[in-house]
């Protein structure tokens, strides 16, 4: 069962299959963004990157929460499905990924 404790600080208080599910289902979500943001920066236009800054926002602030190092920790620990998609996870793909968001975001200024 996964509970907040305190501001935003998830704890798996005991391991559940309800609680799995929602990892898949929120990384599955958090992946389709990410490849949406990917394709929008590919394609470089100013309304292509308008139309991202939500799913940016969001990974963002995923990528710096303890949902995020949860996940990555499942991903390392082998806990994950071998078929489920997690360039989210991959430090350096968001890293890059929000990091050419804001070069972009400077040029576009």
């Amino acid at each position: 069962m996964l509970i907040l404790a305190g501001k935003s600080a998830p704890k798996i208080i005991r391991e559940n299959p309800i609680c799995e599910l929602l990892q898949v289902e929120r990384i599955k979500w958090m992946e389709q963004r990410f490849n949406y943001a990917l394709a929008a920066i590919k394609d470089g236009t100013v309304d292509s990157q308008k139309a991202i800054q939500d799913d940016i926002a969001e990974l963002s602030k995923y990528y710096g929460s303890e949902l995020w190092k949860l996940d990555f920790a499942a991903d390392e620990a082998g806990k994950l499905p071998p078929d489920l998609k997690r360039g989210v996870l991959s430090e350096d793909g968001i890293w890059n990924l929000l990091a050419d968001y804001r070069d972009i975001q400077k040029k576009n200024k």
